[in-house]
């Protein structure tokens, strides 16, 4: 067998198998390889006497070797590409490796539709690993257009909708290929969230597709509060559904006042919801209209509905954030305090 044949076979048989876990670990080594008898392999330096030493398997220590000895030498070659392959399907997050074989395609002129399609055959069975994702980033920015990756990202996000990389991935490519379908990612995103209204990582896709992609108009503000209002009655306690609203609301730069905002605290408190976010926006919009309230205004009411709503929240509703709402009690207390202008307390349902 010739040493490109048995080089081909072993990354062929890479190719052909969903994982690592599916191949022997010790199939073709590399010091095995006619093609690399010219290459003195490197062994990792651990320190003359290590305490605890990994316990690379063989196929790891004879890939990663050979790897480093072309990596000294610079060499830039097919046979280097071809072990730049094994390497990464022992370790596909070792991003030396990744920028290793980026040089490589980049000397020989490796034709990227080829390196598209390899990489997404690698990042199901490496979601979780930034350096897969990075790679394709890299990949498309050479093909100059964005292919399917956003059908591909779907689908990635089918099997784990919070996966950060792939968010990260979809937002680089909605803005890097200036994409003007801003109806199309908002159905897209509307769609995840109805699937789990509490997905942090869709909450935050809209709020980056209505605030950087699109125009922010009066109207799409409003359409946006109406929304988020729709999805807050659906779970009170949904921690990023307020955070959406409150980033929103900042963009009027009217702080936390708004008209509907309002009915639908009353309402929600009305009907006995003590979820600690409702408490919590209560408790921030009085003190934001005190903080805004002229020396001569009276303030007596709002200072004493806010301090009972950072007790109650301290003693009952967010016990282990007691502490933080102790200290915002505090220091309320101490600079609106003599504002209260009686003894008398109005009594906050708890």
């Amino acid at each position: 067998m010739s040493a490109a044949t048995e080089m081909d076979d072993k990354v062929s048989g890479l190719r052909d198998h969903s994982s690592t876990e599916d191949l022997s670990e010790e199939s073709v080594l590399i010091r095995d390889c006619p093609e690399f008898r010219d290459v003195e392999p490197t062994p990792q330096f651990e320190g003359h006497a290590p305490v605890a030493s990994i316990a690379y398997s063989e196929s790891f220590k004879d890939a990663h070797d050979y790897l480093r000895s072309l990596l000294k030498m610079g060499e830039l070659s097919e046979r280097a590409l071809k072990l730049t392959e094994i390497a990464l399907n022992i370790n596909a997050a070792n991003y030396t490796t990744w920028k290793y074989r980026r040089d490589i395609l980049r000397h020989l002129g490796t034709n990227t539709l080829e390196e598209y399609d390899y990489i997404k055959m690698m990042i199901p069975d490496n979601a979780k690993t930034y350096q897969v994702w990075h790679h394709c980033q890299k990949i498309l920015e050479w093909i100059g257009e964005p292919m399917d990756i956003l059908e591909f990202i779907e689908e990635v996000l089918k099997q784990d909708s919070k996966n950060y990389h792939a968010w990260q991935l979809r937002q680089w490519v909605l803005l890097h290929f200036k994409f003007s379908g801003t109806a199309e990612e908002i159905a897209f995103v509307s769609k995840m969230i109805e699937d789990d209204v509490r997905n942090n990582s869709a909450w935050n896709h809209r709020y980056f597709v209505i605030h950087t992609l699109s125009e922010f108009t009066d109207a799409v503000f409003s359409a946006e509060i109406d929304y988020t209002i729709s999805k807050i009655k659906l779970a009170t306690n949904n921690e990023s559904a307020w955070n959406y609203l409150r980033g929103t609301l900042a963009q009027k730069g009217q702080g936390l006042t708004h008209t509907e905002v309002e009915k639908l605290t009353e309402l929600l408190y009305s009907r006995g919801c003590r979820s600690p976010q409702v408490l919590m926006f209560m408790a921030d919009k009085l003190r934001e209209d005190c903080e805004k309230a002229d020396a001569s205004d009276d303030i007596g009411e709002k200072v004493r509905l806010c301090s009972e709503l950072y007790e109650v929240l301290a003693n009952k509703w967010d016990k282990i954030r007691c502490r933080y709402w102790t200290y915002l009690s505090q220091e309320f207390s101490a600079e609106f305090g003599s504002r209260i202008g009686s003894n008398e307390k109005t009594e906050v349902a708890s």
